[in-house]
């Protein structure tokens, strides 16, 4: 699977590097750093990870606009992407009763000045991760977990969305150093600080030992609202603990920045499964990889779609900047 190189997440312009990698062995981990006042209502970041370990509790679907900004550190050059975004966590009146899900549609580019309509979806469906070209009438699509088995999508260190929400604090801690600040700490875009306003921000930075094998040199998640045990009967859903934006530095030194505009949760947050789906579409040309398979050519369109093979060194866009036009709410 492909990492986004931010979220989320998430979503997240989801089309990076490769995949991060799994089943290190991790030290044990250390308490989080304390900043030199609390940040919030949080006293340091060990207490806002307690606070993400059950902030996913009730949550059974996401859905929300997404801005999706990365600058290469190399050329200088600047994408931004703009969309929408849907997670669903699986979850059905209480249980578990799926497999985590998202889907990110991308249907505007920006590049410098120029703006122009073009779609790209980007959908795990708890098996396969799909890349399609809606104008182009192709797909690939990769299989990433065995039948049978689960992986969670906003998993630190393994998803490409780096989003920890219902994560343990000690499997975040044995990967990363956490750190709390400000919500305006290294933030110098005026737009910017004006969107992450009235947010905590955590830092993480892979320790020592991940270092080798992590893509990012440091993870920054700015998070707004009330903690689970902050949380009252006449609260709205949507005035839970959850992500407001991201930024990641990769090895490269490239920043990608992602923004969740408009968020929206559970019954206000309808799935749309004819994008959630990374089924292969009739008519469209399909290149497929099995979690075990061969590099194969690509299957040409057919009335049914689908085929295997592995997908290709598809050009990716440069990613893209950060927050609508206009200044998002």
């Amino acid at each position: 699977m492909t990492r986004v190189g931010l979220w989320i997440l998430v979503a997240a312009g989801l089309v990076g590097p490769a995949m991060a990698q799994g089943g290190d062995a991790a030290p044990a981990s250390a308490p989080a750093a304390s900043p030199a006042e609390p940040v919030g209502s949080y006293a340091d970041a060990d207490a806002l990870l307690s606070a993400l370990e059950t902030a996913d509790g009730g949550l059974e679907s996401l859905r929300a606009d997404i801005r999706y900004d990365r600058t290469f550190d190399l050329e200088g050059d600047n994408q931004v992407r703009v969309g929408r975004m849907w997670f669903d966590a699986g979850v059905r009146n209480g249980k578990q009763a799926g497999p985590r899900r998202f889907a990110v549609r991308f249907d505007t580019l920006i590049v410098g000045r120029t703006q122009r309509n073009e779609t790209r979806v980007h959908v795990f469906d708890g098996r396969w991760y799909a890349d399609k070209v809606p104008g182009e009438r192709r797909m690939s699509r990769r299989e990433v977990v065995a039948p049978g088995e689960t992986f969670d999508p906003l998993k630190v260190g393994e998803g490409p969305l780096p989003i920890p929400i219902g994560q343990k604090k000690a499997d975040i801690l044995k990967r990363y150093e956490a750190e709390l600040l400000p919500a305006t700490e290294s933030v110098d875009d005026k737009t910017l600080a004006e969107f992450v306003s009235g947010t905590v921000q955590l830092k993480l930075t892979p320790r020592a030992e991940f270092k080798g094998s992590e893509d990012f040199r440091e993870i920054r998640i700015w998070y707004r609202g009330k903690s689970p045990t902050e949380m009252t009967a006449e609260d709205k859903p949507g005035s839970r603990l959850l992500p407001r934006m991201a930024r990641t530095m990769n090895r490269s030194g490239d920043v990608s920045i992602v923004q969740l505009i408009n968020v929206e949760i559970n019954a206000e947050a309808p799935l749309d499964e004819s994008v959630m789906s990374a089924e292969p579409e009739a008519g469209w040309t399909v290149v497929e990889t099995g979690l075990r398979s061969a590099p194969a050519t690509p299957i040409k369109p057919s009335e049914t779609g689908g085929g295997s093979g592995t997908p290709p060194a598809s050009e990716e866009p440069k990613e893209p900047a950060s927050g609508p036009s206009e200044t998002p709410k």
